[in-house]
Protein backbone atom coordinates (compact mmCIF):
# COMPACT_ATOMS: atom_id res chain seq x y z
CA UNK A 1 0.00 0.00 0.00
CA UNK A 2 1.32 3.32 -0.96
CA UNK A 3 0.97 6.57 1.23
CA UNK A 4 -1.72 7.54 -0.94
CA UNK A 5 -3.84 4.69 0.15
CA UNK A 6 -5.93 3.98 3.13
CA UNK A 7 -8.10 1.38 4.15
CA UNK A 8 -9.93 0.99 7.34
CA UNK A 9 -11.83 -1.91 8.93
CA UNK A 10 -15.53 -0.80 10.29
CA UNK A 11 -16.56 -2.09 13.52
CA UNK A 12 -19.80 -2.70 12.40
CA UNK A 13 -20.48 -4.06 9.32
CA UNK A 14 -22.92 -1.74 7.18
CA UNK A 15 -24.56 -4.60 4.77
CA UNK A 16 -21.73 -6.34 3.19
CA UNK A 17 -18.78 -3.65 3.49
CA UNK A 18 -16.43 -4.25 6.22
CA UNK A 19 -13.69 -2.37 4.64
CA UNK A 20 -13.20 0.99 3.11
CA UNK A 21 -10.08 1.68 0.84
CA UNK A 22 -9.33 5.22 -0.33
CA UNK A 23 -6.86 5.76 -3.40
CA UNK A 24 -5.20 8.11 -5.10
CA UNK A 25 -6.31 8.18 -9.23
CA UNK A 26 -2.98 9.16 -10.62
CA UNK A 27 -4.72 9.67 -13.86
CA UNK A 28 -6.97 12.17 -12.79
CA UNK A 29 -5.67 13.62 -9.77
CA UNK A 30 -8.95 12.62 -7.81
CA UNK A 31 -9.75 9.73 -5.15
CA UNK A 32 -11.51 6.80 -5.17
CA UNK A 33 -13.60 5.32 -2.30
CA UNK A 34 -14.27 1.52 -2.26
CA UNK A 35 -16.08 -0.82 -0.40
CA UNK A 36 -15.20 -4.23 0.40
CA UNK A 37 -16.28 -7.50 1.97
CA UNK A 38 -13.05 -9.30 2.36
CA UNK A 39 -9.74 -7.58 1.32
CA UNK A 40 -8.14 -9.60 -1.52
CA UNK A 41 -12.08 -9.94 -2.93
CA UNK A 42 -13.34 -7.72 -5.68
CA UNK A 43 -14.84 -4.46 -4.05
CA UNK A 44 -18.41 -4.11 -3.58
CA UNK A 45 -18.87 -0.29 -4.61
CA UNK A 46 -16.37 2.36 -5.51
CA UNK A 47 -17.00 6.50 -6.39
CA UNK A 48 -14.74 8.86 -7.44
CA UNK A 49 -13.97 12.23 -5.35
CA UNK A 50 -12.50 15.61 -7.17
CA UNK A 51 -10.64 15.41 -3.35
CA UNK A 52 -9.13 13.06 -0.26
CA UNK A 53 -11.71 15.09 1.79
CA UNK A 54 -14.40 14.96 -0.24
CA UNK A 55 -14.12 10.26 0.03
CA UNK A 56 -13.43 10.97 3.54
CA UNK A 57 -16.37 12.86 4.36
CA UNK A 58 -18.26 10.20 2.17
CA UNK A 59 -17.14 7.74 4.55
CA UNK A 60 -18.13 9.80 7.41
CA UNK A 61 -21.70 10.55 6.42
CA UNK A 62 -22.15 6.75 4.82
CA UNK A 63 -20.18 4.73 7.12
CA UNK A 64 -19.10 6.72 10.77
CA UNK A 65 -15.73 6.76 9.49
CA UNK A 66 -13.98 9.89 11.46
CA UNK A 67 -11.37 11.69 8.77
CA UNK A 68 -9.05 10.88 11.47
CA UNK A 69 -9.04 7.33 10.87
CA UNK A 70 -7.68 7.95 7.80
CA UNK A 71 -4.51 9.57 8.81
Amino acid sequence: MTDNNRCVWLRESVGEVAWLLIERDAESGGWFLFGFANLGQPCLFDSWHETREAACLQAAADWGVPSSEWN
